[in-house]
């Protein structure tokens, strides 16, 4: 289906506990929006779950036409980032680097 881009981020709050925050890039050449005109899909992450390196967390989407659970599982090492999201459609390869804001 092409590539995808996102920004990702995680943060530790003052409890100890991780979040991670998704932000989804207009696919290049897309039209923009959801098909047929509906609402935009909504988003929830549970899960995170941090150990060094390693990581992992659920991202559930859902839109009034279906709706999909991710399972991402990961390893951060300096400033690269490599992982798998699985899904019921199989397993999709996510990559990334750290971005300076």
């Amino acid at each position: 289906m092409g590539t995808f881009k996102a920004t990702m981020t995680v943060s530790k709050g003052a409890d100890g506990a991780y979040t991670v925050d998704i932000k989804d890039q207009p696919m290049e050449g897309g039209a923009g929006g959801p098909p047929g005109g509906g609402a935009p899909p909504t988003m929830t992450i549970s899960d995170v779950k941090v150990d060094g390196s390693d990581f992992s967390f659920t991202r559930s989407i859902a839109s009034d036409q279906f709706s999909m659970d991710l399972k991402y599982k990961g390893t951060v090492d300096g400033d690269k980032l490599s992982a798998t999201a699985s899904s019921d459609f199989g397993d999709s390869d996510v990559t990334g680097s750290r971005i300076d804001e």
